[in-house]
């Protein structure tokens, strides 16, 4: 069983991610983002949402946003920890917030009603709504999700 999670694409995305923001953030980007960038993450012992905005250190706003990316079971078991507390992708935990607002930009890798999305065609199989926003389901989006269970070509992972 221990191959399987050691199998899943998952991991090696997140060591990709992780490598590709260490490489190309500026040593002050936590500097230049607090109090402007706003990291949304969930919290796994309650699994409440919570805005990060500060960061004390460039590898403190790293963790940030990998906590902000990680997907259970796909990127693992090991869930990450930022400040010591575990966290994980901030849409899992998105139907109980309660600050998404007007001025709130909305980012998704599936087509639907985000601010900044795939725009697809308006034939969706129908629709299913998540907090605030509105995720298609067609058949673009279907293609979408199984490319996250594949592993990444060596092009797309060596940026």
């Amino acid at each position: 069983m221990s191959n399987f999670w050691i199998r899943l694409p998952g991991g090696k995305v997140l060591r990709v991610l992780r490598d590709f923001l260490n490489k190309h953030l500026p040593p002050d980007a936590h500097q230049l983002v607090s109090g402007k960038l706003n990291v949304i993450v969930t919290r796994v012992r309650d699994w409440r949402s919570v805005v990060i905005s500060e960061f004390a250190s460039r590898e403190d706003l790293i963790q940030a946003i990998t906590c902000s990316c990680f997907i259970p079971l796909y990127f693992g078991l090991s869930l990450p920890k930022y400040r010591g507390v575990r966290y994980v992708d901030g849409e899992l935990g998105m139907w109980r917030a309660d600050f998404v607002t007007r001025t709130t930009i909305t980012v998704s890798a599936f087509a639907g009603e985000y601010d900044i999305c795939p725009k697809d065609c308006p034939a969706a199989f129908f629709t299913f709504q998540l907090s605030d926003c509105i995720l298609q389901i067609s058949k673009r989006n279907i293609c979408r999700m199984q490319y996250i269970f594949q592993l990444p070509t060596h092009q797309v992972s060596s940026f």
